[in-house]
């Protein structure tokens, strides 16, 4: 009785002791840092995590993500030299993307729906 009890507890405690843990530390900086950037805005602090999260892990899963997301925060924010030397130094991850474009009202000048 003892063996069958015994070797039923393990088949079921086999497959919950193969499963990865639910998140390392690093993934944890990254969630973090997605939640200020897309919850409370707090861009600051969402890229400030981000770095952290890159500079622990720049070759995790979630790199490529992250470094994005930087990219695109730094861009938003205004930080176009910190923009520039991020895409610099981060390039492999971030692939061709690109910084957005104006606003057409920052541009002057006739723009559509303009009448003159």
């Amino acid at each position: 009785m003892k063996i069958r009890f015994a070797s039923a507890l393990l088949a079921l405690a086999l497959p919950l002791m193969a499963q990865d843990p639910v998140a390392s530390d690093v993934e944890v900086l990254f969630y973090k840092a997605f939640y200020l950037e897309k919850g409370p805005k707090d861009h600051a602090a969402a890229m400030e995590l981000y770095q952290k999260f890159l500079d622990k892990a720049p070759e995790h899963k979630l790199a490529g993500e992250a470094a994005k997301q930087q990219f695109r925060l730094l861009d938003a924010t205004g930080k176009t030299k910190e923009r520039d030397a991020f895409k610099a130094k981060y390039e492999k991850l971030i692939g061709n993307l690109q910084a957005a474009a104006p606003a057409e009202g920052a541009r002057g000048g006739a723009g559509r729906g303009e009448r003159g």
